[in-house]
């Protein structure tokens, strides 16, 4: 059985293949969910003035929530951008050094909004909390089993 990693040609080969794939669907879709992520943490923020923000836990999510919500309306408006002036910009937004930018600034949104809900989880029950965050890892662990597994697939079969 052959072994992967994200480091290996294989997979490399899988992330220029997907970069080649941009289209204005792929970056509208993009778009929207960073819209929709920015608006969860718009509406953690303000539903957090219907409580008395009080504990640890629900300070967290405040500032999880004003953390997340800029930046994933940023990233939404940057790629707004490329969907306003065209197809021939993609090549640029899949520049490695672009690329690695846009993707760190997608992690940090989405750390911060998950820390910001986990927060809320806790707030809530600590229980629930650690469902959710063994339910995350497993969730994680699955998506780079089915990635790894699809790379493999696509490097044996050049799709």
């Amino acid at each position: 059985m052959t072994q992967i990693s994200p480091a290996s040609n294989a997979f490399a080969r899988l992330t220029q293949k997907l970069r080649d794939r941009t289209s204005e669907t792929s970056l509208q879709l993009v778009r929207n969910t960073c819209l929709a992520a920015s608006a969860t943490a718009t509406a953690i923020a303000i539903a957090s003035t219907q409580v008395a923000v009080k504990g640890t836990p629900l300070v967290i999510a405040v500032y999880g929530a004003a953390i997340a919500a800029p930046i994933w309306l940023a990233v939404a408006v940057v790629i707004e951008l490329y969907l306003h002036m065209g197809e021939s910009t993609y090549t640029h937004l899949n520049d490695v050094r672009v690329s690695r930018s846009y993707t760190a600034m997608q992690y940090a949104g989405a750390l911060s909004l998950y820390v910001s809900v986990s927060a809320i989880v806790y707030y809530l029950s600590p229980w629930a909390f650690l469902a959710f965050v063994l339910s995350t890892l497993g969730s994680a662990g699955y998506v780079v089993v089915a990635y790894t597994k699809f790379a493999i697939w696509l490097d044996r079969h050049d799709a």
